[in-house]
């Protein structure tokens, strides 16, 4: 006796709820005729009187008002894929009509019900972002950001998280307030400071370049900063150097008006210089002749029976009168006196050849030293020779210094004849130690053959030992050599450390003073534009980011240490080094690439006198395959013609860390 069900198969229909019942033969779910036949979840058959009439959700049996096995109905929800009559029979609560029977359906983000991890309909959790007045569970689940009580509502800049356009919690990105120095930003207006460095607000400082703090001009006035200079923006008078802040600008020595503490216009005061005759002053120092007489600069003279004019004493003394003060006369130096003595701010009379500077006294005055007197006195090294005044000593002879004796070497105080190790150029050396018969001189110290040098004399510059000639002669005369050194052994200066720091634009540049006279290509130069892309450009326009191998054809006169496309972004610092004659003017490029926040790591040197260029690299890796090493940038110089260039590489990854490279000028 086969079982027959009667099969309701119910469809699901949103606009009314209709059900059809159709019949069928299906085995264990048809209705009785004959034998009972009754099959388990897998199609094993079973006795029809072993099966429970009570309903259990773990049976491994689809009874009761179960839809599949052990679940829908009154008992768990049913997976995806099993058989179902509503939307409670699934976990998704979807249930969808596929021919005879109800399937239960994966739970999307476009099926109108609330299922999966979403926090309201078809949002929040896995799904895209709610709008505002959805349920939500965290920030995450908001497109503005912002779940309060777990609703969905408007960012704000008090709600102490980091929602909207906001570059840190509650501030930066143009609606909130300005983000304080530590805070993340993304452009200098997210910052209160005006500052944004390596995606971090800056602290303001007096030498950033930017306005900010309380000053008035780009680093200078309010409280903090030094005063501004004339035609800077001012507030008050204590704003600017002159003392006087006329219509929101600083006044100067030069602006043709009476401003500040000045005495009459553009003269006297703290700032400017000293009156002439005739012109108003308050007191004698605003006065060139140093005699104010009723509100006048007078004509004060030697003579006039009054102490003016910078005199010690009445019409004595001072650099204008000179040596003439009488004894018991007041006097501020032994050159005020005719006696060449100044005792306790009185001219007196000597008695004894130590009671004179230069231990000559005759007829109870001192006597000023003379290279003639056969005295050791002034700065003499011995009697009548060295110092500043007198000829050179004879070898032998005593000595303060190397300058005092002709040999150039003073050693233990004697003149001695010129060695090899006495730390001076003389005899027949062309460098410090070296040259001629003292041996071969290293790379870019000075020579006159090529025995003086390791290596090569060249132009008078020996090359060739340590640093490798990389080129021929360009037509002007330049040469350059390549060397790899330790990265802690590269002769560059470090601008960073002290210099000014530069925060230029993409393919910005800005122009900067160097501080000596720089010849380059035959032209001297006193300025330079340091640009973004990796390059000192000293005429024509901005360089641009992409690079040419040399010569090339738009641009003359520069310097590519390493020209390629960079962005700066404030790791850019310059500073001149040294004394004249050898003084070093160093620019530091620390820049990225758009693709990754790795620097590289270069220096570009300009050296006064000798007019050499130098470049040293401590890093040249950013983890960009296409830029590491100059794979794509252009190391060289080029002057105005294009025979006038000497180039290392272009386009070619050459360079490493400790990379040193130098351009010597004949």
């Amino acid at each position: 006796m086969r079982l027959f069900f009667r099969l309701c198969a119910v469809t699901h229909v949103f606009m009314g709820g209709v059900a059809s019942c159709t019949s069928g033969s299906l085995g264990a779910d048809s209705s009785m005729e004959g034998d009972a036949q009754v099959t388990d979840g897998s199609g094993t058959q079973i006795d029809a009187s072993e099966v429970s009439s009570e309903q259990s959700c773990s049976d491994g049996l689809r009874n009761g008002d179960e839809t599949s096995i052990d679940c829908g109905g009154s008992c768990q929800p049913c997976m995806s894929g099993l058989r179902c009559n509503i939307g409670s029979d699934c976990t998704s609560a979807v249930c969808e009509l596929r021919g005879l029977m109800g399937v239960c359906l994966v739970a999307t983000c476009q099926d109108g019900v609330l299922n999966g991890g979403e926090t309201s309909l078809d949002c929040g959790g896995n799904c895209t972002q709610c709008p505002n007045g959805s349920l939500c569970v965290n920030h995450w689940d908001c497109r503005s950001g912002q779940c309060l009580s777990g609703v969905c509502n408007d960012p704000s800049c008090v709600d102490g998280s980091q929602n909207g356009y906001e570059t840190d919690v509650d501030c930066g990105g143009g609606l909130c307030p300005k983000c304080p120095a530590g805070e993340r930003c993304t452009e200098d207006d997210d910052c209160a400071t005006s500052s944004c460095g390596f995606m971090f607000c800056l602290e303001a400082t007096c030498d950033d370049l930017i306005q900010n703090q309380d000053e008035t001009s780009t680093d200078c006035g309010g409280v903090t900063c030094d005063p501004c200079g004339s035609g800077l923006a001012c507030l008050v008078d204590g704003d600017c150097l002159s003392g006087s802040c006329l219509a929101g600008g600083c006044g100067s020595c030069g602006d043709g008006l009476q401003t500040g503490d000045e005495s009459d216009v553009d003269c006297g005061g703290q700032q400017c210089e000293r009156c002439l005759v005739d012109e108003r002053c308050v007191e004698d120092g605003d006065c060139e002749s140093d005699y104010c007489l009723a509100g006048l600069c007078s004509s004060g003279n030697c003579s006039d029976g009054s102490r003016n004019n910078r005199e010690t004493d009445i019409d004595c003394g001072g650099p204008a009168c000179g040596a003439t003060c009488s004894i018991g006369n007041d006097c501020i130096r032994d050159q005020d006196c005719i006696s060449l003595r100044c005792v306790d701010g009185f001219c007196d009379s000597c008695s004894a050849p130590t009671d004179c500077a230069d231990f000559n006294c005759s007829a109870g005055a001192c006597v000023a030293a003379t290279c003639m007197d056969a005295i050791q006195n002034g700065n003499e090294g011995d009697v009548d020779c060295g110092g500043s005044e007198c000829a050179s000593c004879a070898l032998g002879a005593s000595c303060n210094a190397p300058d005092d004796c002709q040999s150039l070497n003073c050693s233990g105080g004697i003149c001695g004849s010129p060695s090899c190790t006495d730390g001076r150029q003389n005899g027949e050396e062309t460098d410090i130690d070296c040259g001629g018969s003292c041996g071969g001189c290293s790379d870019f110290l000075h020579c006159s053959l090529d025995s003086d040098c390791d290596g090569s004399c060249y132009s008078g510059i020996c090359i060739g030992s340590t640093c490798s000639e990389f080129s021929t002669t360009d037509t002007f005369g330049y040469v350059g050599c390549q060397a790899t050194l330790p990265v802690d052994e590269l002769p560059c200066p470090d601008p960073a450390v002290s210099g000014t720091r530069l925060n230029l634009s993409d393919n910005g540049q800005m122009e900067v003073d160097l501080g000596f006279r720089f010849r380059f290509y035959g032209t001297v130069y006193q300025t330079v534009s340091i640009e973004d892309n990796g390059a000192l450009m000293f005429t024509g326009n901005s360089i641009a980011r992409f690079n040419q191998c040399l010569p090339s054809g738009s641009y003359s006169n520069f310097i590519a240490p390493l020209w390629d496309d960079w962005v700066t972004s404030g790791a850019l610092h310059y500073e001149t080094f040294g004394t004249a004659p050898n003084r070093k003017f160093a620019v530091r490029f620390e820049p990225q690439t758009f693709f990754v926040s790795n620097r590289a790591d270069f220096t570009v040197v300009l050296n006064e006198t000798s007019n050499h260029i130098e470049f040293c690299y401590v890093d040249t890796t950013v983890n960009v395959s296409s830029f590491d090493g100059g794979r794509s940038a252009t190391i060289g110089i080029q002057g105005e013609s294009s025979g006038e260039h000497v180039e290392f590489s272009c386009d070619t990854p050459s360079i490493g860390p400790g990379s040193y490279i130098r351009f010597v000028l004949p």
